[in-house]
């Protein structure tokens, strides 16, 4: 539920933007395309995930945290993480770029 409304928030903007119809507060095309260009190539299963996972931010952390430690397999599966998380953590590539990017 969370992926389709951050996905129709993520459409209405970047129509807005296209029309040059930006409601006030809204991101320029400039900061979407910043913000969306390192995520714009991944699959969507993958896209999907990556916009789920992030928002449980603490989660997310302690996924990076685990694999670091050498967690990996099974063991990330057994976690008590939210599933987009448990499925991201089994991408180091794309962990790290939400735990880096955590803001």
């Amino acid at each position: 539920m969370r992926v389709v409304a951050i996905a129709l928030a993520l459409a209405g903007l970047v129509g807005a933007v296209r029309a040059q119809e930006v409601p006030a507060g809204a991101l320029s095309r400039a900061d979407l395309e910043e913000m969306l260009a390192p995520i714009a190539l991944y699959s969507d299963p993958l896209l999907a995930n990556v916009l789920a996972a992030s928002v449980y931010p603490e989660e997310i952390t302690a996924a990076q945290a685990f694999v670091k430690a050498g967690g990996k397999g099974d063991a990330i599966d057994a976690q008590n993480w939210e599933p987009p998380v448990k499925a991201i953590a089994h991408i180091p590539e794309a962990l790290n770029l939400l735990a880096d990017n955590i803001d």
